[in-house]
């Protein structure tokens, strides 16, 4: 007697590509906005779980990370008149790649500099 049995494999593997188009949509003297898109189909290798948001302060020694599993995040509590860093990577199984970043100096209320997207 020979018994059968079915199952599925799937082994999802991490973003070859990172998030695409990084957006700034808002500032304050010490919050941004920020949205982006998935990386592209032939990159993502299973499904997102979410994403890493890199902080890199370029003034000052103010670097930290935000994990979110929305395609959008409001950062808060940064410094007035200081310049950051922000990068994406999509999450599968493990961190993908970062994007390119997107460099912005924070100025007065509800204004900024955006450097480099």
């Amino acid at each position: 007697m020979y018994q059968v049995y079915l199952c599925s494999v799937y082994i999802f593997l991490v973003p070859t590509l990172p998030p695409r188009n990084i957006t700034v949509n808002g500032v304050t003297t010490t919050t941004i906005a920020m949205s982006w898109l998935p990386p592209l189909q032939e990159g993502l290798n299973g499904p997102i779980r979410g994403y890493y948001v890199l902080v890199y302060g370029i003034d000052r020694d103010d670097n930290f990370t935000v994990f979110v599993n929305s395609k959008n995040v409001t950062i808060t509590n940064l410094h007035p008149f200081y310049s950051y860093k922000f990068s994406v990577a999509a999450v599968t199984t493990s961190r993908g790649p970062s994007s390119e970043p997107a460099i912005v100096k924070m100025l007065e209320s509800g204004k900024y500099l955006c450097i480099q997207i």
